[in-house]
């Protein structure tokens, strides 16, 4: 197999992972919407500002920086998944709703749905790779 090929597989599996999870988040908020659902015109749990245009320019800006970090480095590919594909879920429930459809309740913990999750946890194993790669 010559490198090329090689590398448009790699670019594709990173492709079909996050069209998989952006799929899986947007499937399961689908499912789960009811009377209960938050439609949340605000970011990061619920706690910040709720301007729509200034939250649309950080998520195009998150987007695009990682676009730009899934290009220049493969290290850290994996975690930046998880993050791009929970922030675009979130900026289209935005479009589409006004707002991300938060659904998972906590006790003692703000209302999320699970690109909140896909975006926690990507930026957990970020630090990881990063912190680990130090030692």
């Amino acid at each position: 197999m010559s490198v090329s090929v090689a590398k448009k597989m790699e670019k594709n599996k990173y492709l079909v992972i996050f069209l998989f999870l952006l799929a899986f988040s947007q499937t399961v908020a689908f499912l789960f919407t009811n009377n209960e659902t938050i439609i949340n015109s605000r970011m990061f749990f619920g706690l910040l500002g709720s301007n729509s245009l200034s939250i649309l320019v950080l998520f195009v800006f998150i987007t695009a920086l990682f676009l730009y970090f899934l290009k220049s480095t493969k290290k850290y590919n994996y975690p930046l998944i998880f993050v791009l594909s929970g922030t675009v879920s979130n900026l289209s429930d935005r479009i589409f709703f006004g707002g991300a459809r938060d659904y998972i309740k906590v006790q003692h913990w703000p209302t999320f749905n699970l690109a909140d999750t896909l975006i926690v946890v990507g930026i957990f194993f970020f630090c990881y790779y990063f912190f680990s790669e130090k030692n």
